[in-house]
């Protein structure tokens, strides 16, 4: 179970370095944002995420957390889809936002599910290993994109990203609902063999 929502977070923030190896050259040169209001065009994306934040715990509630995730997974890689295919800074704006309500909400199910199923003794380690995997596939997204964006142009990387996103979600949900079934299933205690002998 750990290992799909390892697996799971570190193609979103695989996904997520694609996006922002080329996103300052997209907004610039394809979707008409002024170099002095990018930081504004940023904000879209960072209010997604607040919103994803303040949100997740009604999705997990209403959907379960394995859906929530999966869902939030295909949001986004839609997004990148979306923004790809954008030819102006609004529509471009729009989709990023909702990417980074994907990733709000994802990033909240992801944690409290490991949080969960770790056993309390092993949380610093398990926490370290999650970190180094997830926060490393940031930069690796970046620098394939650069690579993928010199040779198919500055949408490229998007359009990988968004179909790479969406492929993951749908290949590793039915292993997560799964494995959260069992995990949600109560295990039975051994039962006592009775004696035949006298106390």
């Amino acid at each position: 179970m750990k290992k799909i929502c390892v697996f799971m977070m570190a193609s979103l923030a695989f996904a997520q370095g694609m996006e922002s190896g080329v996103l300052v050259l997209l907004a610039t040169q394809v979707w008409g944002v002024h170099t002095g209001a990018y930081g504004l065009f940023l904000a879209a994306g960072a209010v997604g995420t607040l919103v994803g934040s303040f949100v997740a715990d009604g999705a997990v509630r209403r959907f379960g957390g394995g859906r929530a995730l999966v869902t939030c997974a295909i949001v986004s890689g839609l997004g990148y889809l979306v923004m790809a295919a954008a030819g102006h800074w609004a529509l471009a704006g729009a989709a990023f936002l909702f990417v980074g309500l994907g990733i709000g909400v994802g990033s909240v199910v992801a944690i409290s599910l490991r949080q969960r199923l770790t056993p309390e003794s092993l949380m610093g380690r398990v926490g370290g290993a999650w970190r180094g995997l997830v926060w490393g596939a940031t930069p690796i997204g970046a620098l394939v994109a650069g690579g993928i964006a010199a040779i198919g142009g500055l949408r490229m990387p998007l359009v990988f990203a968004g179909v790479l996103q969406c492929a993951v979600a749908v290949a590793l949900a039915r292993p997560l609902f799964h494995s959260l079934q069992d995990q949600a299933r109560p295990r039975r205690s051994p039962r006592r063999v009775a004696s035949s002998e006298s106390p």
